[in-house]
């Protein structure tokens, strides 16, 4: 989707959550549900600590493979 059929949320949405998955904070295939808690105003700091902490054990678990 272009960024001029966007809504400003959206663009905001798509810009944090590039960036996170550029830090290795979030894992790419959660994006789209991650997207959609933010998008709609649910996303609580309880899935935060889930995304995170899920994506940090997938990352150490590919290491020790």
């Amino acid at each position: 989707m272009c960024e001029e059929a966007q809504s400003p949320a959206e663009q905001l949405a798509d810009i944090t959550l590039k960036r996170l998955v550029e830090a290795g904070l979030v894992a790419d295939r959660r994006l789209d549900s991650i997207k959609t808690k933010l998008l709609s105003g649910d996303a609580r700091e309880q899935d935060w600590r889930i995304w995170l902490l899920g994506s940090r054990a997938e990352s150490e678990d590919r290491k020790e493979d």
